[in-house]
């Protein structure tokens, strides 16, 4: 601290010793002067006139705490009250128990806002904080309206579902008829191949024991134009002149069977 802002009444903290010092006044030197010192111990003294107690000047104090003030203020107040006259102490005592009080109640104001601020941080935490302020009935259409937005979001989300049930039956659907139809196809591919399997090859040229005669009693032969006209003919060879390959024994067979078929249910 600077000399010059340091005045008699002040409490300052002498940080070499750790002594906090009551200003009497500062000499002509610059060292200052305590009229009462104390360690905020074992240690307090008062100082009479004209004040000699002091060997530091400004720049080894610094301004005391409120706390450390309020220390010294009290110790005085005390110190006053035990050397006055049994007609004034009462005064006096009044005064020390006014300093108590006042203080007592700020203690107690600074302890309710401590529990004030932890318990908004619990409700914080907890997610439990409550609107104390808002209007219930606003609070209760807010919610209202919350579950109104979340029901309209389940209804569009099943109308969704909906649409997409109706698509999936649909592609079943066309699935199935494609599978009906692969399985036709299947079908009709194996009567093609056991009819190819089951064929026989027959000479070009040679009568055909299959057809009847023609008209003027000849046989057809084999590879002519009547016999390529056959429905039971399925292949002749590349430039036919060897064979060709003819299911009428298969077709006649099958249609036997259908026929059997066919008075059997009658």
């Amino acid at each position: 601290m600077k000399t010059e802002e340091i005045k008699p009444g002040d409490i300052l903290y002498e940080k070499e010793r750790k002594l906090l010092v009551k200003v009497a006044r500062v000499d002509e030197d610059g060292v200052v002067k305590c009229s009462a010192y104390t360690d905020m111990g074992r240690i307090f003294k008062t100082v009479p006139p004209p004040y000699r107690i002091g060997t530091h000047t400004a720049d080894a104090y610094i301004p005391a705490t409120d706390d450390q003030r309020k220390y010294m203020e009290r110790k005085l107040a005390v110190c006053e009250y035990v050397n006055l006259p049994k007609n004034n102490r009462m005064e006096t005592l009044a005064y020390i128990i006014s300093d108590l009080k006042a203080e007592n109640i700020e203690l107690t104001q600074r302890v309710q806002q401590l529990v004030d601020d932890y318990n908004n941080v619990v409700r914080q935490l907890n997610g439990k904080e409550t609107h104390k302020d808002e209007d219930p009935a606003r609070l209760l259409l807010g919610n209202m309206q919350k579950m109104r937005d979340h029901c309209d979001k389940l209804e569009k989300d099943i109308e969704q579902l909906k649409r997409q049930c109706i698509q999936l039956q649909t592609e079943r659907n066309e699935a199935k008829t494609h599978a009906d139809e692969c399985e036709l196809q299947k079908e009709e591919l194996f009567k093609h191949i056991a009819r190819f399997d089951n064929s026989e090859f027959l000479k070009t040229g040679d009568d055909c024991t299959h057809r009847d005669r023609l008209p003027d009693g000849a046989h057809v032969k084999v590879g002519s134009f009547i016999c390529n006209c056959c429905r039971h003919l399925i292949k002749v060879d590349m430039f036919g002149r060897k064979c060709v390959l003819c299911a009428w024994c298969y077709d006649n067979t099958k249609a036997e069977e259908a026929q059997e078929c066919k008075s059997t249910d009658d």
